[in-house]
């Protein structure tokens, strides 16, 4: 029996450029499949992941990119004060 290569969920931040926070909530909304292990640790599925990485790559855009769009998520824009302003 063949079983699935696992992730720790630092392991996955790396590969998509996310937070732990990002990742949990795309968990918890399905985008990704995790499950805790007997001492409670989440576990990701390997193939779920180079899944979402190839679909990005294939957008031309990064896999963080692509989750925020998967998780319906809008941006907040960098806030530039008036002095930060440039006079071009």
């Amino acid at each position: 029996m063949n079983t699935p290569e696992m992730l720790r969920p630092t392991e996955v931040r790396h590969l998509l450029g996310c937070s732990i926070e990002r990742l949990t909530y795309a968990a918890n909304a399905g985008i990704f499949t995790s499950f805790r292990t007997l001492g409670n640790a989440r576990r990701y599925y390997k193939s779920e992941i180079d899944n979402h990485i190839e679909h990005a790559r294939a957008m031309q855009i990064t896999p963080n990119e692509y989750l925020t769009q998967r998780l319906g998520i809008k941006e907040r824009k960098a806030h530039t004060s008036p002095g930060e302003a440039s006079n071009a």
